[in-house]
């Protein structure tokens, strides 16, 4: 018997290289007592937590799956809300930096999350963009698809006037929420002003220098501060003035128009000039300043400063935490940017990768620069500036490296200085990929393609051996074990997994990317993986000295693949539920599956929605009596106590005590050793001893009265017959037979 090959599993161990993912906003958080100084920004499935003084991340609220959509800080700033892409959300410490409660209510992405001024209640929404309410909540602004701010005038409808209506029975009717009419003329109400309803009036429109639509809309917690911004780089600030700010506006604009009209009047007598001037929209809300950062913004948080200034830090595209300072009230209020995040990654996606010789290094590269990190502390030790990058590798002894640009140049590198020492035009045209010819020649070849497949070729003949289905979408990078025939290949629909190119079978398959995989890289020694994406993070994942059993992980992929087709069904949470009916929300998953009984089998229904214990009693008695035997001799032992227990039941019943025993008693002779010294089927044969000898006993019983009255039927019969009636139908055919013989003889006698 041979040896199974084992395997050693591959599991995540950290993601490091990224500053602050898309998805998400980021927001002031308040750490130490400090306000300003920290922000927390989601990093795929995980929340990182910088200190924009130091530019240092300081803690880090793990994930589970899913990645981050939306944050929003508690208003005593001792938790953070973290919503999912799945619809879930988790409250999290600051202290600790543990999540203990954890919501589950939308079925997709959250993308809103607010407390209440308490924070005793958390509002969330899903696929909800641009509303944030202005003027001590009395006006709301919305932002849309075009360039304009809209501002919508609310109020609580509390009384509707008939006119028709008698003034008694207006006296007398029974309007919710209102109890009397104070002696003021105010009406006085008994319903909290969540319970009212609302009615919303358009009250103008204000135009953004951008022209593109708005991307993110919000307001600091004063108040006082409205800020917006599009798919640009530039963060339009506008100021809510109060109400004494807009009566000394009105004033001065009613002073010009007075002087205007007097300039403009013919009249003598200027007492009889009416002026009126219309307080617009633009009058109400001012604009102050426009913040241009250095990328594309996605999104922004708002604070003010001790000393009166404005605070905006910045999450861009380019993986970059940007702070701005300005002060609102200066007559021409200019920002400062005073702070930025660089150093923790990339400004563009990573395309290549590289282990150092001794596994302890890690090269990375993008379009602009490379980045040395130690891989037990993931800090970057060393950056340098270069082209386009798209392959790369340690010189031996790993004191330079050397890139492939993407206009066809090798760069060599120096790691101890940083500086560039040449510079080769090796190719026209983009140099792709390069290797050192390694130290003993491989007998395989593992290819993969755009077209989601990866073969594997032998040297030998150079004939393909075999070719996998190996991604859903386009296989990126591939790379062997060194010393080994086991390879990783990286694909576009965000999965690494693991072959075996000697028995052509996939091993293992890890997720965690949220984006496409361009690269990745095994270190010399096999035990490290590390892989760069789309989603701008560098992954790390760790082989363990936990054995990976191929039938239990093929178990586990299908009922992940079930779970997340149950998930993406689009049927009703609550069983029985039908469409439009209003339930609370859920989502289908294992567990609810699970809780369902479940339907009856259709081939039970076909013999008359009989139950299984009977299906099986139905099979044996349509096994023909001759085959029966050869039939229970190919039956596995281990369906034998199971149907011991069955035969029980039946004979109990009562039913086919003939076919049972045959069946039972043919079963103890052929497995009577394993039966006897299995110690959990003796109950069960002492069982069936009693039932067996009570019921075959009975059967026994009316078996002899029965026949008794046959034979006394035979008697009577006889008695009123003048012929012996069975004796002369028995001798009849004594006769017949002698005859026969006799017939048979005489032809044998003539042959």
């Amino acid at each position: 018997m041979g040896l199974t090959k084992q395997y050693l599993r591959y599991v995540a161990s950290a993601v490091f290289g990224l500053i602050g993912s898309q998805k998400g906003n980021i927001v002031f958080v308040t750490l130490r007592g400090e306000k300003g100084r920290y922000v927390a920004v989601p990093a795929c499935e995980h929340v990182f937590i910088w200190d924009l003084r130091k530019g240092e991340k300081i803690l880090i609220l793990q994930g589970l799956k899913q990645e981050v959509t939306c944050l929003c800080p508690s208003p005593d700033g001792l938790h953070l809300a973290v919503g999912y892409e799945n619809g879930s959300i988790r409250i999290f410490s600051l202290l600790s930096g543990e999540g203990n409660v954890t919501f589950n209510g939308h079925k997709a992405a959250v993308t809103t999350l607010k407390y209440d001024q308490l924070g005793g209640r958390l509002a969330s929404g899903s696929k909800v963009w641009g509303l944030v309410l202005v003027s001590e909540e009395k006006r709301l602004i919305t932002g849309a698809s075009d360039s304009e701010l809209r501002a919508w005038d609310i109020a609580y409808l509390q009384e509707i006037e008939d006119p028709e209506e008698p003034e008694p029975k207006k006296s007398k009717a029974s309007v919710p929420g209102i109890q009397d009419v104070l002696e003021d003329g105010t009406l006085e109400m008994d319903e909290a002003p969540e319970d009212r309803i609302l009615s919303c009036r358009k009250a103008g429109s204000i135009m953004r220098e951008g022209r593109d639509r708005v991307v993110n809309l919000a307001v600091d917690k004063t108040g006082r501060i409205l800020a917006c911004h599009g798919t640009d780089s530039v963060l339009e600030v506008f100021c809510i003035l109060s109400k004494e700010e807009i009566q000394k506006k009105m004033d001065k604009k009613m002073k010009k128009a007075r002087k205007k009209a007097r300039l403009d009047s013919c009249k003598v007598e200027e007492e009889g000039l009416e002026i009126s001037v219309e307080m617009t929209l633009q009058d109400e809300i001012q604009r102050v300043a426009n913040i241009k950062t250095s990328a594309k913004i996605k999104s922004f948080d708002l604070i003010h400063s001790p000393q009166g200034e404005l605070k905006a830090v910045f999450l861009l595209q380019n993986n970059l935490v940007e702070l701005y300072s300005l002060n609102p009230s200066s007559p021409a209020p200019q920002p400062v940017r005073t702070s930025r995040i660089t150093l923790g990654g990339h400004r563009s996606d990573v395309r290549t990768l590289s282990f150092s010789s001794d596994n302890i290094a890690v090269l990375s590269a993008a379009a602009d620069s490379i980045k040395i990190w130690n891989r037990s502390t993931l800090q970057c030790i060393r950056t340098m500036t270069c082209e386009y990058a798209l392959c790369s590798f340690f010189v031996p002894g790993d004191r330079q490296v050397v890139i492939g640009t993407k206009t066809g140049k090798l760069q060599l590198y120096d790691l101890a200085s940083g500086n560039m020492l040449e510079t080769v035009d090796a190719h026209d045209g983009a140099l792709w990929s390069m290797s050192l010819s390694p130290d003993q020649d491989g007998a395989l070849i593992a290819t993969g393609s755009a077209d989601r497949n990866v073969k594997i070729w032998g040297m030998d003949f150079g004939d393909c051996h075999k070719s996998l289905f190996a991604h859903d979408d386009s296989v990126m990078y591939l790379q062997f074990v060194p010393k080994s025939h086991l390879f990783f290949t990286a694909g576009k629909d965000h999965k690494i997994k693991q072959w075996d190119a000697d028995k052509f079978e996939h091993i293992q398959t890890l997720e965690g990317h949220h984006q496409e995989i361009w690269c990745l890289a095994v270190s010399p020694n096999g035990d490290y993986v590390v892989s760069s994406s789309h989603d701008k993070s560098l992954r790390l994942w760790e082989r363990t000295r936990e054995p990976l059993i191929l039938e239990e992980e093929r178990e586990m992929q299908r009922e992940a693949e079930y779970e997340e087709s149950v998930a993406k069904e689009d049927q009703p949470a609550v069983p029985g539920e039908t469409q439009g009916d209003s339930y609370f929300t859920g989502k289908k998953t294992i567990e609810t599956v699970k809780a369902v009984p479940l339907p009856t089998n259709p081939i039970l229904m076909a013999y008359g929605n009989i139950s299984p214990s009977a299906y099986v009693l139905e099979i044996f008695k349509g096994i023909k009596s001759s085959e029966l035997e050869e039939s229970l001799l190919v039956l596995p032992f281990s369906y034998v106590p199971d149907i011991l227990k069955l035969f029980n039941e039946f004979i109990q019943l009562g039913t086919d005590i003939e076919l049972l025993c045959r069946c039972l008693f043919f079963l103890l002779r052929i497995h009577f050793g394993q039966i006897t010294s299995n110690q959990m089927l003796i109950p069960v044969i002492e069982k069936l001893k009693e039932t067996t000898i009570s019921k075959v006993t009975q059967v026994r019983d009316i078996i002899g009265f029965n026949m008794a009255g046959l034979d006394y039927l035979k008697r009577e019969c006889e008695a009123k017959s003048e012929v012996m009636f069975f004796a002369d139908a028995t001798s009849q055919f004594e006769e017949k037979k002698r005859k026969r013989k006799k017939r048979e003889k005489l032809i044998l006698t003539l042959t």
